[in-house]
């Protein structure tokens, strides 16, 4: 659903690549950042500290905003490759899964809610990989993208209600998989 904003923020998410790509030119670095980011929310999320909710939350954000910046400074520096979007995407899951694991050992919920949460979640990309490779093209497609689902995380992160997070998340997970089915397969 956010990805349905990204034409109109098109000319801002442009600025960003060349500022960043002016600082460090290697999307690759700005890939590791947001994956160290997410396993410092992780972290955050699973210890017994100061506002972990809000701290957590907050890292969840700083490495969303990452994960922008590094698509972002390869397309400025012109130095897109299936490399780093394959890298990208296998960071993407094990920052999800840091996560999902911080909530998890953190007790903000039942664990069963996280595990399905966590399910679904990677089930909505492995339909993605899939369809790919027989050539439907599924991005975009679906109320519950990586990006609705970690800010899905934050918002209610913040306002420490991560419990309905995780429900919500479970919601649109189920939608989005059902919106994702029914496309490759009308189109296959």
């Amino acid at each position: 659903m956010l990805n349905n904003f990204r034409k109109l923020l098109q000319p801002i998410l442009n600025k960003l690549g060349e500022i960043f790509a002016s600082l460090i030119p290697y999307p690759t670095v700005w890939t590791y950042l947001s994956f160290i980011l997410a396993l410092f929310a992780g972290v955050l999320y699973a210890t017994d500290n100061f506002h972990p909710l809000l701290l957590g939350s907050l890292f969840v954000l700083l490495s969303g905003f990452f994960d922008i910046v590094d698509g972002q400074v390869a397309r400025f520096s012109k130095s897109v490759s299936k490399q780093g979007e394959f890298l990208d995407s296998v960071l993407d899951r094990l920052s999800e899964f840091a996560i999902y694991l911080g909530i998890l050992i953190g007790n903000y919920t039942e664990s069963y809610l996280v595990f399905i949460a966590m399910s679904l979640s990677f089930l909505i990309s492995y339909i993605r990989s899939k369809s790919e490779l027989i050539q439907v093209h599924i991005r975009g497609v679906g109320i519950g993208e990586r990006a609705e689902r970690l800010f899905i995380i934050v918002i209610f992160g913040i306002m420490g209600f991560i419990e309905l997070a995780i429900v919500a998340i479970i919601i649109i997970s189920i939608i989005t998989i059902l919106q994702r089915l029914y496309k490759v397969l009308k189109n296959v």
